[in-house]
């Protein structure tokens, strides 16, 4: 995430990624993800990796607001975000279809925010990735301010919202910047039945941005299959059954 090309001016931004309504696997530690666990800070850990160094973007500070559940370092299958330090190069590659056999892979200054586990595998091992599949338990988290937006990006004021993950920040960019920008990959297991719908948002001063090219909501939901690349032969070497393509 960094400012691109006017005053200076704080924003606030916000990244959700929740379960409407709820979803499962067999989870392996693929070194490439740190999970957000133990005593630490999420919000600040997570900034770290998703603000670019040198980017002109400056976080407020006590801004940051974390929604979600810490892992506890003696279960890998707790967490529910992660860093990704694989710099382009592990097991994970941004969606490209530059080969015969696209793989998914992050860059260096990367985050996975999830609904359910980040302890992904870098393979599609299990049809629903979650925390039934290790006996576990729903991570459970929600906010109202979350719940309110998510529902007011839906349309929808009595939509059943479960399991929210978010990092919402202020932040100003320099006198020569007036925006910011980001990519991201949407996957999901739920893709092609969907019992639940998964979302995403990624929010700039109440405006959401995250949308497809046919300006549909980032989720999956069957009348939307088109958004997605599927996994489920496992051609993208990563957990989720259906991949969007590079947003930004």
């Amino acid at each position: 995430m960094r400012a691109i090309s006017c005053r200076p001016r704080r924003s606030r931004f916000e990244i959700l990624e929740a379960r409407l309504a709820l979803a499962n696997q067999t989870l392996v530690d693929t070194g490439a993800l740190d999970l957000v666990q133990g005593n630490v800070d999420p919000a600040a850990e997570l900034i770290s990796a998703l603000v670019q160094p040198n980017s002109g973007i400056s976080v407020v500070p006590q801004s940051a607001q974390f929604v979600g559940r810490v892992g506890n370092i003696a279960d890998a299958n707790t967490a529910q975000s992660a860093l990704l330090n694989d710099a382009g190069n592990g097991p994970f590659q941004l969606v490209s279809f530059d080969s015969t056999l696209p793989t998914v892979a992050f860059p260096t200054h990367a985050i996975l925010m999830t609904n359910g586990l980040a302890n992904i595998p870098s393979s599609n091992t299990n049809t629903e990735f979650d925390h039934r599949a290790v006996n576990g338990t729903a991570p459970g988290g929600t906010s109202t301010s979350d719940v309110a937006l998510l529902r007011s990006i839906l349309g929808d004021q009595n939509k059943a919202i479960n399991d929210v993950n978010s990092l919402k920040f202020s932040f100003t960019v320099p006198a020569n910047g007036s925006s910011v920008e980001a990519d991201f990959v949407f996957g999901s297991d739920e893709y092609p039945e969907t019992d639940v719908t998964d979302i995403f948002a990624f929010v700039v001063d109440g405006k959401n941005y995250a949308v497809f090219a046919d300006n549909s909501l980032v989720s999956f939901q069957k009348t939307h299959e088109q958004n997605f690349n599927s996994n489920t032969t496992n051609a993208y070497g990563i957990e989720y059954d259906g991949i969007s393509n590079k947003l930004h």
